[in-house]
């Protein structure tokens, strides 16, 4: 991005010296890559004179050459020699004195040098417009117009401009600084220590208030494609050529003058970073600007003569149905601005990034439109803008102002407001910055301050600072001002570690895929996109799926909110290869949007098990996969994050996308389901076999391996003591519901309860069963007594009978 340094003085006095100017904005995050000096005149006319033709004759030794006398005023009388058809006596002309460089206008720099030229002496040259830059003619020498003062500087004649252009390396997040008086905001922060520093924004004419309507009526039909749209309309206007003023300063950025029409938008667009485009109004002939989408494959012709074919994402600003410009990104060629423009209407936006940046990219165009759109522009400045423009069309073009600014503005954008407290600033800077001088740069890159107390900062942030949005962000925004240079180095090397270890994520990944693989599990990487047809099966008011833009297909258009698919679609597809027998396992993420419209990621670790357990062997009949063998692989999986198998519970419940699914507990965490694929996704990928499943939380794991993990203890010394119980239930208590009884009975000397049998059936009544279950004691201080186990399993068969109506079995 180019900035013009004169043009940074009219916003900032004084204006320290470019080269000084260059490194406080390097300092402050705007990099200014290069520097180069513009001038209007390639090296800004020095050493030319006037001079005036006294003597001009034919030369003695060629008959295309002239040998004239020229007064060259305090300079003397010099005889040149001269090849110029037009010379003659009595013309005011341009001079290049022995020593001058010149720069013409095609080629390189060349010096003049007092010489010979076929025979006769010449002390110097009488120059051409292209010679010295001012033209393109060749056809014979400049006559200077009037009467002017033999000896003359020619810089005393012609208007010499200089500056400083500035190359800045603008990083995408700082759209604020895409202009002009964006970079004097910032540069007027970073000198806040010089009270004498003033920034001056340039004023408008209080003259635009109007209860008129315009000419034109502004319709929105496109409402998700932008959030504000101003215009107005202008009459009487006189498109002519630009002053000096303003042609130099759009040169100086590399910007060829048009019209002081075209001329004044663009001036504008890099004064405050807000594009514009002016219409001709004759050619709204509806009376309508429509903003608005048309059907694909509508051609449209832009600026450049090239013929379009849209999309039908591209938004279009419109004469009615008939299109006149692509919103955001180029004008059409019909309805510019032309000599004969007597009328004009003005558009100020702020069209939808994403939209824009679509679009750009599709026909290939980027323009400065376009780039300031894409990363988000300010809603609050369109207006300031078109009054701007307004201002100078009227002293530009003599235009007047056509009924009232028309400005479709639904939900006005709220400013983010939060409480900065300073202890954030202390500690993310690593030092104590004074108080009062981060007030001041807050204030000076006009952050509202709206309270200041000890503990911090009330702010509410401007809409034009979009990557302004957290703490670290105030933090950034003061540290970049106050100079990444003023921070002291320490004198020794500290640091801060944290208080509870934390474990080495991929370390332990890669354990625990490991032991995976060791008893027979395949890892797989599974596509993240999914069917919306699957993914709705989970979705609820709270849990939203994730809309993928522009899918490739139907089929692959959300982020997936479960893992399920994933492991079916590879179970199918490998048992159709003829691979029957499967135990895979995957890492990976889940995606959901709440009610507030907020996404949320999830990790997850998930396996599945489909076929025989094992190979075909004489020595053992093969088993078919169940609920018990993926059990049984959590729970070895548990017992490597420090949770022992009897604290996990298994309870019911009801899930979308499995049958006999159970829920994952350990304290009141869920830790994620397992169960069997039901039918709708057995349908869907063509599985004739029971797939067994379990999804894991990655996150809540990580959290239980840190307060949980384990922890190993000197082996006892003294014996454990085993009972066994066989108790007659109710069909519908389980194995859990009995161990937290049994550990809620006996919490001191109980280490373990396991479940070894099963029954129901035979001599049994239907609603009843069987378990038969081992009760393992320890006191690592001494050994057990047979009173003191005795008393333990009474406490326990007691709280059974009570809570469960268990019956003893001989």
């Amino acid at each position: 991005m180019k900035i013009s340094y004169n043009w940074l003085g009219k916003y900032i006095q004084p204006l320290p010296p470019a080269e000084q100017t260059a490194e406080l904005l390097t300092n402050c995050g705007l990099e200014v890559e290069s520097s180069q000096t513009y001038e209007n005149f390639r090296g800004g006319l020095e050493g030319l004179v006037v001079g005036y033709v006294v003597e001009c004759e034919k030369h003695p030794q060629a008959d295309r050459l002239s040998l004239t006398k020229t007064d060259c005023g305090a300079f003397g009388l010099k005889q040149i020699v001269c090849g110029a058809p037009n010379v003659k006596v009595g013309q005011h002309v341009i001079v290049a004195l022995p020593g001058v460089t010149l720069y013409p206008s095609q080629g390189e720099p060349f010096t003049i040098k007092e010489s010979k030229i076929r025979g006769e002496l010449s002390q110097g040259m009488l120059c051409a417009e292209d010679e010295i830059g001012l033209g393109g003619a060749h056809e014979g020498i400049m006559v200077l117009p009037g009467a002017p003062q033999p000896g003359t500087p020619l810089t005393a004649l012609f208007q010499v401009y200089q500056d400083t252009v500035f190359e800045i390396g603008l990083t995408p997040n700082r759209i604020d600084a895409a202009s002009h008086f964006g970079v004097a905001r910032d540069l007027r922060a970073v000198l806040y220590k010089n009270p004498e520093i003033t920034l001056t924004r340039p004023a408008v004419a209080n003259t635009f208030a109007s209860n008129e309507p315009g000419p034109v009526k502004v319709e929105v039909r496109c409402h998700e494609a932008l959030s504000r749209y101003s215009g107005v309309c202008v009459d009487n206007v006189s498109v002519a050529e630009s002053p000096d003023w303003l042609k130099n300063a759009l040169k100086t950025i590399g910007l060829k003058p048009i019209n002081n029409v075209v001329d004044i938008s663009n001036y504008v667009l890099h004064e405050t970073g807000q594009p514009l485009h002016i219409f001709d109004l004759d050619a709204i002939d509806s009376g309508v600007v429509r903003v608005q989408t048309l059907p694909a494959g509508t051609s449209f012709q832009t600026l450049d003569g090239a013929q379009r074919t849209l999309q039908e994402s591209d938004l279009m600003i419109c004469n009615a149905d008939q299109p006149m410009c692509i919103a955001g990104v180029f004008g059409g060629l019909k309805s510019g601005v032309q000599q004969e423009t007597k009328r004009l209407f003005i558009e100020s936006a702020r069209f939808n990034p994403t939209w824009v940046r679509k679009t750009a990219r599709h026909h290939n165009l980027n323009t400065d439109a376009s780039f300031r759109f894409e990363r988000g522009s300010d809603p609050e400045i369109t207006i300031y803008a078109l009054q701007r423009t307004l201002d100078l069309l009227f002293e530009l073009t003599g235009g007047k102002q056509l009924g009232a600014i028309a400005d479709w503005y639904p939900e006005p954008q709220p400013w983010t407001a939060f409480f900065y407290p300073w202890w954030k600033l202390d500690r993310l800077v690593g030092f104590t910055i004074p108080r009062n001088e981060a007030v001041e740069i807050l204030r000076r890159l006009e952050i509202e301050i709206v309270d200041e107390t000890p503990e911090g900062l009330s702010l509410r942030i401007p809409p034009f600072k979009a990557d302004v949005t957290t703490e670290a962000d105030v933090t950034e925004e003061i540290l970049r001002i106050y100079g990444y240079n003023q921070i002291p180095l320490p004198e020794k090397l500290t640091g801060s570690f944290p208080s509870v270890e934390r474990p080495d994520v991929w370390k332990l990944k890669n354990h625990l895929s490991d032991h995976l693989a060791a008893i027979g599990f395949a890892e797989v990487l599974n596509n993240s996109l999914a069917p919306s047809a699957l993914a709705d099966l989970l979705a609820n008011e709270q849990q939203k799926p994730v809309f993928v833009l522009n899918p490739l297909s139907q089929e692959l258009n959300v982020l997936r909110n479960s893992a399920f698919y994933g492991l079916c679609e590879t179970i199918s597809w490998n048992r159709n290869r003829q691979q029957q027998d499967l135990a895979i396992f995957e890492w990976g993420k889940t995606y959901l949007m709440n009610q507030e419209g907020k996404y949320t990621e999830s990790q997850f670790l998930a396996i599945a098990q489909s076929g025989f357990t094992s190979e075909e062997n004489w020595n053992r009949p093969q088993q078919k996969s169940a609920f018990t063998h993926l059990k049984g692989a959590l729970e070895r999986l548990f017992e490597l994050l420090g949770i022992g198998k009897s604290q996990v519970d298994f309870e019911s419940f009801s899930h979308a996308l499995l049958e006999e699914a159970l829920s994952i507990r350990f304290e009141g965490k869920t830790l994620g389901c397992i169960g069997r694929i039901g039918r709708e996704l057995s349908k869907r990928f063509d599985l004739d076999e029971p797939v067994w499943t379990a999804e894991l939380n990655w996150e809540m794991l990580l959290q239980v391996y840190q307060l949980y993990r384990i922890k190993y203890t000197e082996v006892s010394k003294f014996p454990q003591v085993r009972r066994d119980l066989s108790l007659l239930l109710n069909q519908d208590v389980s194995f859990s519901e009995l161990r937290k009884a049994a550990q809620n009975s006996e919490k001191k000397l109980l280490q373990e309860v396991q479940l070894f049998d099963v029954y129901s059936g035979k001599n049994l009544p239907p609603e009843k069963k069987s378990y038969a279950i081992s009760f393992t004691f320890l006191d690592p201080e001494k050994t057990l007594t047979d009173e003191q186990v005795n008393k333990a399993m009474q406490r326990i068969i007691q709280s059974y009978n009570k809570q469960f109506g268990a019956e003893l079995r001989g």
